[in-house]
């Protein structure tokens, strides 16, 4: 889950023509960028993550190996999970060749080429293979923590 004063927003993903894409569930309706468009999901058509062991960083402070893939295109590259405000909510959305792009629930496409963090791996990996994660049906926060010092 986002961190929002007044409503619950979560890091979600949804199947569209090929692509596993990154997005978020708000009120029941999941919310996705496809080839520069917005496009919604019913809840039901959502997978939304709920491990705990994930936070968020920003691309260049962390290792590219510890980057979260949660998608893929249809080409099966990995897509990631990026965030950033819009007009002060914090939304998800897909990284996909290190731009950060954000479906708007007015329709609207918002894309961050540098100001957006990362889902990435705390302690452990979490959905390694993006194209057979499992089908999470409940719900759970994202901690923006720091990886323990060993």
């Amino acid at each position: 889950m986002t961190r929002n004063k007044d409503v619950d927003i979560f890091v979600a993903r949804a199947w569209h023509e090929g692509e596993l894409l990154p997005g978020y569930v708000w009120d029941d309706l999941g919310y996705f960028c496809y080839k520069g468009n917005m496009i919604s999901k019913p809840l039901t058509r959502c997978q939304i993550l709920v491990s705990h062991q994930v936070g968020f960083a920003e691309p260049y402070q962390c290792e590219p190996k510890d980057c979260l893939p949660v998608g893929c295109d249809a080409g099966k590259k990995h897509l990631y999970m990026g965030i950033f405000l819009v007009n002060g909510v914090q939304l998800c959305g897909e990284v996909r060749d290190g731009v950060c792009n954000i479906a708007g629930r007015n329709g609207r496409v918002w894309t961050e080429p540098n100001y957006f963090w990362i889902v990435t791996r705390l302690w452990e990996p979490f959905w390694d293979n993006p194209t057979n994660g499992p089908p999470i049906l409940q719900c759970g926060k994202l901690y923006r923590q720091k990886k323990p010092s060993s």
